[in-house]
């Protein structure tokens, strides 16, 4: 997280990025001061290690980020985990690697958040290029502190039967809802 709050206003000249482990002061109140941050973002970024997984902070965060953010853009930053590493509620969140690819992903979303773009796509490759170095020099000094743990296919299974089951009520929700709105349908009360 630090490594991107340095990197990113490089990338992006002008961009004011906001962290809570280093942007609140001791003397503030930590509520008003994330609240004050969460309402004046566009974009937040969940930077997640197999440590960070375990925080309660972390996922507390995360839920004041969809619901401050209009669109709920909130990104997950992976570093050294997989997708399926994720579980809910940080799963429902499109989430990238913190690798080149990966990255590059999450510049553009940055650029795309900002409203009014700072670079053409064209240009972001560029940009990008140049300063992907100093990331990747500055991530691979993390030390990596605790192995992830592996989820086993059956947790993987689970989820994704929930979020079918989850998927399916909706859709019967939406469909019943159009039906009993429909015209032609006689209500019974």
């Amino acid at each position: 997280a630090s490594a991107l709050k340095q990197w990113l206003p490089a990338v992006f000249q002008g961009l004011d990025v906001w962290m809570s482990d280093h942007d609140i002061e001791a003397v503030e109140r930590w509520g008003v001061e994330l609240g004050t941050a969460l309402h004046e973002c566009k974009l937040g970024i969940i930077c997640l290690t197999a440590e960070s997984l375990q925080s309660r902070w972390l996922t507390f965060e995360a839920g004041a980020l969809s619901t401050a953010i209009a669109g709920a853009r909130v990104v997950p930053y992976r570093f050294q985990l997989r997708s399926a590493d994720i579980s809910p509620p940080l799963s429902q969140f499109q989430d990238v690697a913190a690798d080149e690819e990966g990255t590059f992903k999450l510049v553009r979303s940055v650029n795309d958040a900002l409203g009014k773009p700072l670079a053409d796509d064209a240009k972001l490759e560029r940009v990008f290029a140049h300063w992907w170095p100093d990331l990747e020099a500055q991530l691979a000094k993390v030390e990596h502190l605790q192995q992830s743990e592996v989820r086993t296919d059956r947790e993987v299974l689970e989820e994704v039967l929930e979020l079918v089951r989850q998927s399916g009520i909706r859709d019967l929700n939406n469909v019943l809802g159009r039906l009993l709105s429909s015209s032609n349908v006689l209500h019974v009360e």
